[in-house]
């Protein structure tokens, strides 16, 4: 009577359930950068399933939905200040967009919360709900281009459970903290045999569940450390060939002034002074459209910038190539271009952004939305997207994998870039968010990549974090963020592959669909069992 009581106040229809669920979706942007408070990752899946609890399936949605809104709401709210500084709205309707987007997005959690109590409710929890987070956050991070963010997985960059990235990747990462959460909770739940701990309304923690095989829990929990701790000492990729000079050029131009035509000759001036004073390196790299220039206009500029330095030097850029014209509509590509200088400018190689980000980079539903709000008609929001399957770009005898800003963020995508590569390049324009959240959550992800290749990623955007992350995840070197600074720095090249860059995502996918299955194969039994019963 107890234990139901409880579960009436926090899995019922009462607020206190609503409450304790979107406590737990905002555990999870306080687990990641720049909190960090990563231990909160542990919590909120366990949390938000006593939430799921005793619930009808409409309700579950509704708490999905709500744990959504804490995720969300904490996590990508963010997108407010690009829709309001730069977006033309006015500050109450970046408010109401940024809430449509954050509850759009929570349809998402709002899904895994039906699925679970609809088909899954009397399957084995400890295997089908660490499955059923993997494949939902697969699906957000694949539906309608996707939102692969604040993954639960990237919270653990810096622990022990980063060992396993290059092994099963951010959604596999995923699914193996869901499953110590709830053996967390299973353990506690079971350790307190006489210790009576108070919960509101006078219920006893040892309330909760029954205590049958108390060693399981604990003992699986200790075996994924183990298993953790030993795949941490395999080598997936090794040192090749002799580091590379790379110079590292941060421009901090404000965002209000870079496609001011005004301001041109000052970008420039920036840009071949920023360059000058780190010469000679082998590689110079600057950031995302780091000019406001079309590719054939920014010739020039480079070709200065180049004559600046050692005979030998690769620079590379982003830049904005122009790909077609559609009526009036002149049809962009964020692109990456690699190009040194002998007696004239030589384009060496070009890589086009193949994910592009929704309202940034282009319009959807644009025939309907283009020119309603500025926040519609952004500079350069007409692009679209570079093939699938690009070729790396050869710098100086190595080969680089490129990723433009947001394409760090699918790990799928990054994995296939990484496969052949020595060193993997990003290149970012986080001006557009400020000083939120969201440019260090960026970083983050940024560091997971490395981890999931274990090869050296170089990071360089306008206004920080331009960084050299090592095949660890760990940051060698970073840039102070909002000021305009250079750095020289080593580069060593790895080779190898781990079975993440290998395979992808593809087997932990695998093995939580046949879970899935499985677990939805027991539950019909449980609920034909007692038809059984009554039948005979």
């Amino acid at each position: 009577m107890k234990l139901a009581r409880l579960q009436g106040a926090l899995s019922g229809p009462q607020l206190p359930g609503h409450l304790v669920a979107l406590f737990a979706g905002a555990f999870i942007p306080l687990a990641t950068a720049p909190m960090d408070v990563w231990p909160l990752a542990f919590i909120a899946p366990a949390l938000w399933l006593f939430t799921l609890n005793s619930v009808t399936p409409g309700l579950a949605a509704l708490r999905g939905w709500i744990f959504g809104m804490g995720l969300f709401g904490t996590g990508a709210s963010w997108v407010q200040v690009s829709i309001y500084q730069f977006g033309g709205a006015s500050e109450a309707l970046s408010i109401v967009l940024t809430l449509l987007f954050v509850a759009g997005l929570s349809l998402f959690t709002a899904l895994h919360g039906w699925l679970w109590r609809r088909w899954l409710k009397q399957a084995p929890i400890l295997l089908t709900f660490p499955a059923l987070w993997v494949l939902m956050e697969a699906f957000r991070g694949w539906f309608l281009t996707g939102f692969p963010w604040l993954y639960l997985g990237t919270t653990q960059t810096d622990t022990w459970l980063a060992n396993l990235a290059p092994v099963i990747g951010v959604n596999g990462v995923s699914g193996v903290i869901v499953l110590m959460s709830l053996l967390i909770a299973r353990t506690i739940w079971l350790s307190f045999p006489t210790l009576e701990i108070r919960l509101p309304m006078g219920y006893r923690l040892t309330d909760l569940l029954p205590r049958p095989k108390r060693w399981i829990p604990p003992t699986a929990f200790i075996g994924i450390l183990l298993a953790i701790v030993a795949i941490g000492q395999i080598q997936w990729t090794h040192p090749v060939g002799q580091p590379l000079t790379i110079g590292l050029v941060q421009p901090d131009i404000p965002q209000e002034e870079k496609w001011d035509r005004r301001y041109l000759r000052d970008i420039v001036n920036r840009y071949w002074d920023l360059s000058r004073s780190i010469k000679p390196v082998d590689v110079l790299i600057w950031p995302e459209t780091a000019l406001p220039l079309e590719e054939h206009q920014a010739y020039s500029v480079m070709a200065e910038a180049l004559k600046q330095q050692a005979p030998h030097t690769t620079l590379i850029t982003g830049t904005v190539s122009q790909s077609s014209t559609e009526g009036t509509t002149r049809r962009f590509r964020n692109t990456v271009i690699t190009a040194n200088y002998d007696q004239k400018l030589n384009i060496q190689g070009h890589y086009f952004k193949n994910k592009l980000v929704p309202f940034g980079e282009y319009v959807p539903l644009e025939s309907m939305l283009r020119g309603l709000i500025r926040f519609f008609d952004l500079p350069m929001s007409s692009f679209i997207p570079g093939p699938a399957d690009q070729p790396l770009l050869a710098v100086d005898n190595t080969l680089m994998a490129p990723l433009i800003c947001y394409e760090v963020a699918y790990s799928g995508y990054a994995a296939r870039q990484a496969q052949g590569a020595q060193w993997l390049l990003t290149v970012s324009n986080d001006s557009w968010f400020g000083r939120s959240a969201g440019p260090l959550q960026h970083f983050q992800i940024a560091r997971f990549r490395a981890l999931e290749a274990a090869k050296p990623l170089v990071r360089v955007t306008n206004n920080g974090m331009t960084a050299v992350i090592n095949p660890e995840g760990q940051v060698d070197m970073a840039l102070p963020r909002f000021e305009a600074k250079v750095r020289k720095t080593l580069l060593q090249p790895y080779q190898g592959m781990t079975p993440y860059s290998r395979w992808g995502a593809y087997p932990v996918y695998l093995i939580s669909a046949l879970l899935i299955l499985w677990g939805w194969r027991q539950r019909l039994r449980a609920t034909l069992a007692p038809a059984e019963d009554k039948a005979n």
